[in-house]
């Protein structure tokens, strides 16, 4: 849709490390661009990142989180140490995965590779040209997803098999 070339696009880096056959290996996917429009009933994220090969495989399939952080949260808190202690709300987590049709939104408390559970969303997706790109609808109720809310997004690259926490 061309109308998204109008609107603003930010860049997020992603750089990371992952375990690999017992060793530290640096992540492939560097950055994400995310831009976002709204209504008063949703937000429609279009999150897109170049990937070398499209992966759809079950075993490591690309997949992409976008996290929902609660109000009132430091936002400088890495997601691998969420929960921050045992108070903590839990994060909202969207889930997209390449090989599966439906994207999944769960609360959890803690952050790791999220389950495919949840409340279902609409999304859309395509990978050409070596870049994927992703849509998805997320309800602005509950409030979680709200104007001002902290954000982080994971991006799982499957042909370097990452997986699970990152």
């Amino acid at each position: 849709d061309p109308s998204w070339e109008k609107l603003p696009k930010t860049g997020l880096r992603t750089p990371g490390h992952f375990y690999k056959e017992g060793k530290i290996a640096p992540t492939r996917v560097q950055a994400v661009f995310l831009q976002a429009v709204h209504d008063e009933e949703k937000i429609l994220f279009k999150l897109t990142w170049d990937d070398p090969k499209e992966n759809k495989e079950a075993t490591s399939p690309d997949a992409l989180a976008l996290v929902l952080r609660p109000q009132g949260v430091n936002p400088l808190i890495s997601l691998l140490s969420w929960p921050a202690n045992t108070e903590a709300p839990p994060l909202d987590v969207i889930l997209w995965r390449a090989n599966l049709s439906e994207t999944k939104r769960n609360l959890q408390k803690g952050f790791s590779f999220p389950e495919q559970t949840g409340t279902v969303l609409k999304s859309e997706s395509s990978y050409e040209e070596g870049r994927w790109s992703v849509l998805l609808a997320v309800p602005a109720v509950p409030a979680t997803a709200v104007a001002g809310t902290f954000l982080a997004v994971a991006v799982w690259e499957g042909n370097n098999q990452e997986t699970g926490r990152r």
